[in-house]
């Protein structure tokens, strides 16, 4: 699970860092530049999805890549190959020093009580969000059945997309349905608004259905509701809502040619409504104040923006997106699954009671209580703080035989701890030639990184141990293969050859093709 909660914490970082950049640069465009409402209303919801989708792009897992850098690096022969392996040990120095801006599992170690609530309560929140989505689909089906049509002879010239339909329950004008969208205005409303009065707020909502606002909107509720905790998306969404309403106010201002009579017309409308029911199914006509002062505002100004055409707002967020990704690509820090997955690993999930007792029977080598803790859900996997995992400790202590009890059990023969290294590794650090062949028959990986212990051929040249250098060697471990290790001062590169501490088990590692 801790492996799960370092994912989710870095994608909640990278959703911020995303949408707060993606945020604050269409900001920018936006006051820089003149740009129709028609236009903003896309582009916004093009920084919506690319708040949603980009950090997910972040994610890599590229372990077996860096491992073939590192296995290539020391294999030059010729001047020119020295030269490219000299670069490559720079840069996988280089990347072994940058700090990167994510939040790796030692953080989450710590936290992992917090996340958890973290968790719940945005648990908590999608489901009553959901709840009110279901109810207000509920009740926008139900008004949608008890409208009836209106007669509307005398607006069918301007109205093309859907017909109109009159509503006691409506308390505002709305567009809804999907398939076969409509328009329901309030019996008040259609009473006592004339001709004049009243054409306005139906091309208005007429433009919603013609942009298609309604399935974007559920589209937009749908995320709102796995999202509801961001506050990115909500700024987003408030700027979708805005320029979409000022997109359609535009549109039917453009029908009427006249600004004027338009923003007469919202003024007029506000005056009978007293209160609003926004709807994920429906787009309703006024919202909060602020925005409707803005909006009449906007109706009034003397300079006008034509609307772009299709092709052009098609071609604007496409550039947005594609320069946005390729910034992100180039900006972001990549989360290497990889490498969290494997840190995760390291970790001890178990209570202290737990880790005692568990740690106790591998001691006394009593297998009968490790069965009974895996037969009570504990995973004989886990890490042991400042001790390894158990089949690395029966590796440590020679016990042939509780390592093979404990890999009956399901113990991982490649399973790693931080600090303690693999079975492998602890089995090359004690020269234990007979364990070792024993993993390797069960298919322990003889070239295996474990960060911070390197790999069980360079331990075993460190230790001074021939023999175990021969049996690696010969059962197809790489003599060139190196790591950049962790030091005091910063990191170095260390190989089976560099590391070697006598001259016989460097000539051996040069009879087997290790590059000085």
């Amino acid at each position: 699970m801790l492996f799960e909660l370092t994912l989710f914490a870095n994608f909640t970082l990278l959703h911020f860092l995303v949408g707060v950049s993606v945020y604050l640069v269409l900001s920018l465009i936006m006051k820089c530049f003149i740009v129709s409402a028609e236009m903003r209303s896309w582009l916004w919801v093009s920084a919506f999805v690319l708040s949603t989708l980009v950090p997910f792009a972040a994610f890599t897992s590229n372990n077996a890549q860096t491992q073939t850098i590192e296995k290539q690096t020391f294999n030059a022969v010729t001047p020119s190959e020295v030269a490219e392996t000299q670069e490559n040990l720079k840069a996988l120095e280089l990347k072994a020093s940058k700090p990167e801006l994510t939040i790796h599992t030692d953080s989450i170690y710590g936290l992992t009580s917090a996340i958890y609530l973290f968790l719940f309560l945005w648990l908590i929140g999608s489901c009553w969000r959901a709840f009110g989505v279901i109810r207000t689909l509920q009740s926008t089906n139900q008004l949608i059945k008890d409208a009836t049509p209106a007669s509307m002879d005398k607006y069918q010239r301007l109205l093309k997309s859907a017909s109109v339909y009159l509503s006691s329950s409506a308390s505002t004008p709305m567009a809804v349905g999907l398939l076969k969208p409509k328009i329901i205005v309030p019996n008040h409303l259609y009473q006592q608004l004339n001709q004049t009065q009243l054409t306005p707020i139906l091309l208005h909502e007429q433009a919603h259905i013609q942009r298609f606002d309604l399935w974007f909107s559920l589209f937009q509720e749908v995320l709102a509701i796995i999202f509801w905790w961001s506050p990115v998306m909500r700024k987003i969404n408030r700027q979708i809502h805005l320029s979409r309403e000022l997109a359609c106010d535009f549109r039917a201002a453009q029908s009427l040619s006249n600004n004027q009579d338009y923003a007469q017309s919202l003024l007029d409308c506000a005056k009978l409504m007293v209160t609003e029911k926004r709807n994920v199914m429906a787009m309703g006509l006024l919202s909060k104040k602020k925005e409707l002062t803005i909006r009449i505002n906007e109706m009034l100004k003397p300079t006008y923006t034509q609307r772009p055409k299709v092709a052009t707002i098609a071609a604007a967020c496409a550039a947005f997106t594609f320069t946005s990704i390729a910034l992100a690509n180039t900006v972001i820090p990549k989360v290497n699954i990889d490498s969290i997955k494997q840190s995760a690993n390291h970790y001890s999930t178990l209570s202290e009671a737990k880790t005692n007792l568990l740690i106790s029977a591998i001691e006394a080598r009593n297998t009968k209580v490790i069965e009974l803790m895996v037969e009570d859900g504990v995973d004989v996997n886990t890490p042991l703080a400042s001790d390894g995992t158990a089949l690395i400790i029966a590796v440590k202590n020679n016990d042939r035989e509780l390592a093979n009890a404990l890999i009956e059990m399901g113990a991982d023969v490649n399973q790693s701890a931080l600090g303690d290294g693999n079975p492998l590794i602890a089995a090359a650090m004690t020269n234990n030639l007979s364990l070792a062949n024993y993993l390797l028959d069960l298919g322990a990986e003889i070239d295996a990184i474990v960060p911070g212990d390197e790999t069980a051929l360079i331990n075993a040249s460190h230790h001074g141990y021939y023999d175990m250098v021969e049996l690696l060697l010969e059962r197809g471990a790489d003599a060139n293969l190196g790591v950049i290790a962790p030091v005091v001062d910063g990191s170095e590169y260390r190989s089976p050859l560099n590391r070697a501490s006598n001259g016989q088990i460097r000539r051996l590692l040069m009879s087997y093709g290790a590059k000085s």
